[in-house]
């Protein structure tokens, strides 16, 4: 790998202390190290602050009021110092080897701006099998993706110039906010996809 390619980790949260260092330590226990993590605090008041400058002072923390997650992905790509961009929500987790196999496989595709991944369900502590309709592809997908938004955010990995050019995330929208940007990039830009599932996400249903 190039050695100009860097990666900083966007970690969005509002109230998830629970599920938060979960996702910090799944970043932390990668098999090759990011760049930097940054955590994007949008308005926690169950201790999230107090909690990560005493056990993780040397993460980028930065709080905001209360704007929503496009806002708080935002605030972090602006704030990001390396060239690539990798996201995970504060209740999904990464498995040990996802930005390796990533960033293997972007070497080997030079010419390619994003990249995301299959993706694990669990909910409830049992593994969800998901249906035909969710498969994921690589490519040109975006006819693939008008119909459902089969692109996970904790997945992805991409140029941050990529995400500069496209504005970033529309902070108007309070719902599907990552579905509109991923069609912005699907309609002018292939996609590397990759088979094997690199994150967990985690439902939690009473």
């Amino acid at each position: 790998m190039d050695n100009s390619f860097s990666i900083s980790v966007i970690i969005p949260t509002f109230n998830r202390l629970n599920y938060l260092e979960r996702a910090i330590k799944s970043v932390l226990n990668q098999t090759i190290s990011v760049d930097e993590i940054i955590v994007v605090d949008d308005g926690s008041n169950d201790g999230t602050s107090e909690f990560i400058r005493s056990k993780y002072p040397d993460l980028k923390y930065i709080f905001q009021s209360n704007r929503g997650v496009s806002a708080a992905r935002n605030v972090g790509i602006a704030a990001a110092k390396s060239n690539w961009i990798a996201f995970l929500d504060s209740d999904d987790e990464w498995v040990n080897s996802k930005i390796k196999e990533q960033v293997t496989q972007l070497d080997l595709n030079p010419e390619i701006n994003f990249c995301h991944s299959n993706e694990l369900w669990i909910r409830n502590g049992n593994e969800i099998k998901q249906k035909s309709s969710h498969k994921k592809f690589g490519g040109l997908i975006f006819d693939k993706c008008l119909d459902k938004c089969l692109i996970s955010p904790s997945s992805v990995i991409c140029r941050k110039s990529l995400l500069n050019n496209l504005k970033g995330f529309d902070e108007d929208l309070l719902i599907c906010e990552d579905y509109d940007l991923w069609l912005r990039v699907t309609s002018k830009n292939p996609v590397l996809f990759i088979e094997k599932p690199l994150i967990i996400a985690f439902q939690y249903i009473s």
